[in-house]
């Protein structure tokens, strides 16, 4: 990437300044875009990890557990091995529902909100909750939102919202 690095006090022309939002610009869109495939990426890890555990694999590999073999992906890929039981138990909850290619459009995000809307309930995850999740212009905070509205769940404090930094101490 071309960086144009300046001095704090510099002044840009128009163009140089205009090149310099293009790169910015082209960065967040990377990112969003990178952002977005590693969600279907750990989407479709649930996937099989759902298989793997539906099938007993790790038995072939000489594993005590489950467990086990989530244990020793902890280690060699530093992931939370709760991490992986979320996306294990995500996958379990949804594919009946969703599908792989639907589990994979709607990304882990969108899937771990559905799931964890559902079990506070105490419901299972609605077909038009899915379908929902699966739109691409649907936010996560969205989803959430209408997930907590099907279900009559309370909105609580404990809600992520937006933070504004307004200086200070």
């Amino acid at each position: 990437y071309g960086v144009i690095m300046t001095k704090a006090t510099e002044t840009l022309t128009k163009s140089e300044a205009q090149e310099l939002a293009t790169a910015v610009e082209q960065e967040a869109i990377r990112i969003r875009d990178s952002e977005q495939t590693l969600d279907h990426s750990y989407a479709r890890l649930g996937i099989l990890l759902d298989r793997f555990q539906k099938v007993a694999a790790w038995r072939a590999l000489e594993c005590h557990s489950f467990a086990g073999y989530l244990a020793s992906l902890r280690d060699r890929f530093g992931r939370k091995q709760s991490q992986l039981y979320t996306y294990t138990e995500v996958a379990n909850k949804l594919l009946p529902i969703a599908g792989e290619d639907g589990l994979n459009k709607m990304g882990v995000s969108k899937a771990i909100e559905l799931v964890r809307a559902a079990r506070r309930a105490h419901r299972e995850v609605t077909p038009e909750l899915v379908a929902v999740a699966q739109d691409a212009d649907v936010s996560i905070k969205e989803l959430k939102m209408r997930a907590f509205d099907a279900y009559n769940l309370k909105h609580d404090a404990s809600v992520k919202g937006t933070w504004y930094d307004f200086g200070g101490g």
